[in-house]
């Protein structure tokens, strides 16, 4: 687990810099052991990309600094589950969608998923309709939502793109939180503005695959 503590530090000195940048361990197929050495070394966020594996682990994961996010695609019947496990939903992409988390009575925190690329496999909020969306969001009457943010998935092939058309959104929105980057891009994401970049494999090491 001494890997895990080298590879936080090491981030955290390449991320140095004049502004607040958080990191989330994704947490995908790791043990209760790796994500708790990653809370030991420093980490207050983590995320999880399905609910029922959220379900089998997070109750475990007690300390009250740790906030437990939600970064999958998340389907309308798997919300209520989802807002009961997790204190953030990184992946709202739909005015029904947020109108059934806010139904549920729970306060949470929740953040856009916008499409940033021009693959239509992506999940999200289209870029060039996110303002139309968002005029919708702010007629809305919610009371238990927090919109903090923004999170996107960058294409493999320009994810400088796609990170500053996230960034244009949040100067247009005044949005707090720019949850972008992962561990193939976070350093082009860090560059164009995130707040927030999302690292499994960089802290984590490879994924174990069971045979």
């Amino acid at each position: 687990m001494n890997e895990i503590q080298n590879n936080i530090t090491n981030i955290k000195k390449i991320i140095n810099s004049s502004r607040d940048i958080s990191i989330l361990a994704v947490t995908k197929t790791r043990t209760l052991d790796e994500i708790n050495s990653a809370i030991n070394s420093g980490i207050f966020h983590i995320g999880e990309n399905y609910v029922e594996e959220a379900y089998e682990k997070y109750p475990y994961i007690t300390s009250a600094n740790v906030k437990k996010h939600f970064i999958g695609h998340l389907q309308s019947n798997k919300a209520k589950r989802a807002v009961e496990i997790f204190d953030v939903i990184q992946t709202i992409d739909s005015i029904k969608l947020l109108e059934k988390i806010e139904s549920y009575g729970k306060k949470i925190d929740v953040m856009f998923q916008v499409n940033t690329s021009p693959d239509s496999n992506y999940h999200g909020i289209y870029f060039e309709e996110f303002d139309d969306f968002y005029k919708n969001v702010l007629e809305l009457q919610l009371q238990n939502i927090n919109i903090t943010g923004l999170m996107t998935i960058a294409s493999k092939n320009d994810p400088r793109t796609c990170f500053k058309r996230l960034f244009n959104i949040k100067q247009k929105t005044k949005l707090d939180v720019l949850s972008m980057g992962m561990s193939n891009d976070y350093k082009i994401a860090i560059e164009e503005g995130a707040t927030m970049i999302r690292l499994g494999t960089k802290i984590f090491g490879n994924r174990k695959i069971n045979k």
